[in-house]
């Protein structure tokens, strides 16, 4: 029971988290942290729809999600060359990567091991896309630079 209830307070502290982190993309992210809040809800929210309630078979569903958030993290990473975005679509890599290994695992990979790698990578997605929104908010905050000459 021990192991149970530390993975329903780490969901739920990640459910708040992601909804802090698109509160905060609302207000003060630009269009990439906005587009990767979005899509990570987005992903998030699908995954619930569709994932089978059995955790002892791949979830073949949760992995497309996964895969198409990477897509897009990819996608927003090449227009806007941001370094948080890496690190974003790397954990869907790894996500994606960790779906592909339990379906060919033929059973031999343990299904706690399995949501738990899953879900650390999802921390890393919401803990990158805090970084973009902090380091866009505090790019905002720095005064211009005054000119040589300026009283």
């Amino acid at each position: 029971m021990g192991a149970a209830l530390i993975a329903l307070i780490s969901s739920i502290l990640w459910i708040v988290l992601l909804l802090i982190a698109c509160g905060l993309s609302a207000r003060r992210g630009g269009l990439a942290e906005r587009g990767a809040t979005l899509g990570a809800f987005t992903a998030w929210a699908v995954s619930l729809l569709v994932y089978s309630r059995s955790w002892s078979a791949p979830q073949y569903a949760t992995a497309v999600t996964d895969a198409l958030l990477m897509v897009l993290l990819t996608a927003l990473w090449l227009r806007t060359h941001k370094h948080w975005l890496v690190v974003a679509a790397g954990a869907q890599l790894v996500a994606v990567a960790i779906h592909v290994v339990f379906a060919f695992s033929a059973g031999s990979l343990w299904p706690p091991t399995y949501l738990t790698a899953l879900q650390l990578t999802y921390w890393v997605v919401v803990i990158a896309i805090f970084w973009g929104v902090f380091k866009r908010w505090s790019a905002r905050a720095v005064p211009p630079t005054a000119q040589i000459g300026d009283r």
